[in-house]
């Protein structure tokens, strides 16, 4: 073999030894960060599952209920501003009225004695049908009651069933937790950040990195006590 020829065949070597390094190197390197992915991807449905899952003691949901009633005009003449009476016994809480696309409908509440009456009106066309939903907090009502100033309009009760709420009350009790007992408490070795309005928590996600992020549909109680359809926003990294 020449010098020239052994200069060659060094070279050869060593650049061989350089690639093998280098794709070894580059599939370790791909392969851990998959494997992280799939941990940070598990990590995500664990605290999803926390703050979102009434069975779990720590989450952030409280059990509401909702009630549906239909209202039917049956003497075939428009209605405006026909007053609805709904009583509730026993008495409960955070009681609010809804159409059924969960729009506000304005009411007032009276308590008397074990019973809570639920004031509001409604305009109706001739023979128009239309479903409001009462949604409140405490057990489940022994009794439901409805008339109208107008025997016109029929009422009839659908159905009454639980439905799960992110309490502000819960949203408090998190936000007065420090970052770090919050994580103990989840028990939770990964950095988070909840997005939720009037509830957000965490630290704010560093601009590289694995982010595992998802939206999650809920109803949401705001500091008013309404109760609108929302999206939490969880990232894990």
């Amino acid at each position: 073999m020449t010098h020239i020829d052994f200069v060659i065949a060094f070279a050869l070597t060593i650049g061989i030894i350089f690639f093998a390094i280098f794709f070894v190197n580059n599939n370790f390197s791909r392969d851990f960060n998959y494997f992280r992915i799939i941990d940070l991807e598990k990590a995500e449905s664990s605290l999803e599952r926390q703050l979102f899952d009434i069975k779990d003691y720590k989450s952030l949901i409280s059990d509401f209920k909702k009630i549906q009633i239909l209202l039917k005009e049956i003497g075939n003449r428009t209605h405006t501003g026909e007053q609805i009476n709904i009583s509730l016994e026993p008495v409960v809480s955070k009681v609010h009225v809804y159409d059924n696309y969960m729009n506000e409908i304005s009411s007032i509440n009276i308590t008397e004695g074990n019973k809570v009456f639920i004031i509001f009106t409604l305009s109706f066309s001739p023979l128009e049908n239309k479903k409001v939903n009462i949604i409140y907090h405490g057990d489940k009502t022994d009794y439901i009651d409805y008339n109208s100033s107008n025997n016109e309009i029929e009422g009839k009760i659908i159905s009454e069933k639980n439905i799960p709420v992110v309490s502000q009350e819960k949203c408090s009790s998190l936000n007065s937790l420090t970052y770090e007992d919050a994580r103990n408490a989840f028990g939770f070795e990964q950095q988070f950040k909840l997005n939720l309005t009037g509830c957000n928590y965490g630290v704010e996600p560093p601009t590289v990195a694995n982010i595992i992020s998802k939206e999650v549909p809920v109803l949401l109680e705001r500091s008013d006590e309404i109760i609108i359809a929302s999206k939490a926003k969880v990232m894990v990294w």
